[in-house]
């Protein structure tokens, strides 16, 4: 199967963002392929070093036959301002996380940056984040408290309340162990509808904002249940999920949303297990008009709002009445190493693999038999490394 990369520039040579999972107590191969449209040789330069555990180059015997030991020299930057060479011919390294660190609960060991030079320029850096094998690129258990969520829109007593109103529960209910949980403070009813016009929410922390890129292709996953609440008078129209992007469009903003009737969202009440993916396919644009309809939207703006999140809500406000809802168990998992299929891109930006320029995702115009022809065909010899 052929892929098509993220590449992270719009001159020189590119470079693909990668992930690896890598276990406490293992090592891991990792391969750092570049291209270059014109066909000129690469070499592949470390612009740093992951915040934990150690990266080798190949032992020569290993990288040349494949005996073991693996284990080369250890790969040291002889100052901050100079980048490190890859001797290996097939730019491959080893990483091995710290053996005297516990495996993050969230996040990644480390990510490192690396870019490629075609004998006349370097390329731009391009990321490669390290996973522990859970692979959440940002996740909230609630075992230590409410982890900075809040709720929003629940009214003006909710709202000078601490966190909005949220309550920190240590108890189990159903699928829900160490959970957050509010309840609706004031209902606005539509006089025409019965809705509830105004709907309250529960607000990620920070850190569910920021670049997330890797996530792509991946998953948002949590616990959900329902304490009180009439679901059989549902609000119609809700917003079950929110990720915002305020950097998207040209900076002008986007939000894109997962309606309640969505298939990745099936909650009528009691408990559920939410899944959905971080794909152009479960996500629809807000048109931030009342009289326009939801859009699909396409690979290019998912990606985009993930490289540049600076906001996620997941709506509590389903009922025409009073709920009460508790949310447990939120996680943001890494989608995988090679993640864009050449067919699903050709299907909306027929010319072009996507790029990472400075602030923005944005669409590369490069003609087709270009990228085909020196592009694609340099995939029969993508180096295998222990990739997501």
């Amino acid at each position: 199967m052929k892929f098509v990369k993220i590449y992270s520039t719009l001159a020189g040579p590119i470079v693909p963002i990668r992930s690896f999972v890598a276990e406490a107590g293992g090592e891991v191969e990792i391969a750092l392929p570049g291209y270059d449209l014109d066909g000129n040789d690469l070499s592949i330069w470390l612009m740093s070093l992951p915040q934990h555990g150690a990266m080798y180059e190949l032992a020569p015997t290993y990288a040349q036959y494949g005996y073991e030991p693996k284990q080369g020299n250890r790969i040291e930057f002889a100052s901050r301002s100079q980048p490190y060479r890859l001797q290996d011919a097939r730019a491959r390294l080893l990483y091995v996380p710290s053996p005297d660190q516990t495996q993050p609960t969230e996040g990644p060991w480390g990510v490192f940056k690396y870019v490629a030079h075609d004998g006349f320029e370097f390329g731009d850096a391009a990321s490669v984040w390290l996973h522990a094998p859970h692979k959440r690129v940002a996740a909230s258990d609630f075992d230590a408290g409410s982890d900075n969520w809040t709720v929003i829109n629940n009214g003006k007593a909710a709202a000078l309340q601490p966190y909005g109103g949220l309550k920190y529960q240590r108890l189990t209910w159903r699928d829900l162990m160490w959970y957050i949980v509010a309840a609706e403070d004031e209902v606005h009813s539509d006089p025409n509808t019965l809705d509830d016009h105004e709907k309250w929410a529960f607000v990620a922390p920070t850190k569910f904002s920021g670049q997330h890129t890797i996530a792509y292709g991946g998953h948002l996953r949590f616990n959900i249940a329902a304490f009180a609440g009439d679901f059989n008078e549902l609000n119609s129209n809700v917003v079950a999920v929110r990720l915002f992007c305020a950097n998207c469009t040209f900076n002008t903003g986007e939000s894109f949303v997962v309606l309640q009737e969505s298939v990745h969202f099936d909650f009528r009440g009691g408990a559920a297990y939410i899944d959905i993916p971080l794909h152009e396919s479960a996500w629809l644009r807000d048109p931030k008009s009342s009289i326009e309809e939801y859009e699909h939207i396409t690979q290019c703006e998912m990606i985009e709002a993930l490289a540049h999140m600076s906001g996620l809500q997941i709506t509590a406000d389903f009922t025409q009445k009073y709920e009460s809802i508790g949310l447990d168990n939120v996680e943001m998992i890494a989608g995988p190493s090679k993640c864009c299929s050449l067919n699903s891109c050709q299907k909306s930006h027929p010319t072009v693999p996507f790029v990472y320029r400075g602030a923005s995702w944005m669409c590369r115009r490069v003609p087709r038999s270009r990228i085909l022809s020196s592009l694609l065909t340099r995939d029969q010899d993508f180096p295998a490394g222990e990739a997501l």
